[in-house]
C-alpha cells in the first residue's frame, strides 16, 4: 500500500471519528435537554399533588405521608424565616456615655530630675597608634 494511500485512509478515519464525536456530544445534550424538561413537569406535578393536598382534595393515601412532610417542613422554614427577621431586625448595643466618674481624669504627674551622687567619668581616650594615618603628600 503507497503511503499516499496510508495517508488518505488515516484522514478518513480521523474525519469519521471527529463527525461520530459530533453526534455523540448533538445527542448527549438533547438528552440533558429532556431530562432537564422532565425535571420540571415533575416539579409542576409535584406543585398541582400538594395543592390537591391543601385543598382537600387528594385521595391517593400513598402520597398522604409525603405531603404531609411537605406541610411539615414549610411550617419549619416558616419559623426559620421568623427568627431570621428577628436576628436582622436586632440593633447593636449601644455605646456607653463617657461620663466624668467613669473617665479617669489625667493628671499631671512631676518629673524631678536626679543628680548622679558621683560625677560620671570621661571616657579613656584612644590609644595612638589606633589613631588612622593620614596620607603622606
Amino acid at each position: 500500500m503507497p503511503f499516499s494511500d496510508d495517508v488518505s485512509h488515516y484522514a478518513s478515519v480521523v474525519s469519521w471519528k471527529l463527525k461520530q464525536q459530533g453526534q455523540i456530544i448533538n445527542l448527549q445534550g438533547q438528552i440533558h435537554e429532556l431530562e432537564s424538561q422532565i425535571g420540571v413537569q415533575k416539579t409542576v406535578l409535584g406543585d398541582l399533588t400538594y395543592k390537591l393536598f391543601m385543598d382537600g382534595a387528594l385521595i391517593d393515601e400513598a402520597i398522604r405521608p409525603t405531603c404531609e412532610k411537605i406541610k411539615s417542613l414549610y411550617a419549619q422554614k416558616e419559623e426559620k424565616q421568623k427568627e431570621l427577621e428577628i436576628i436582622r431586625g436586632q440593633k447593636p448595643p449601644q455605646r456607653p456615655e463617657q461620663t466624668a466618674e467613669h473617665t479617669p481624669a489625667a493628671t499631671p504627674t512631676a518629673v524631678e530630675e536626679v543628680q548622679p551622687s558621683e560625677p560620671t567619668p570621661e571616657p579613656p581616650a584612644p590609644p595612638e597608634e589606633n589613631k588612622p594615618q593620614e596620607p603622606a603628600a
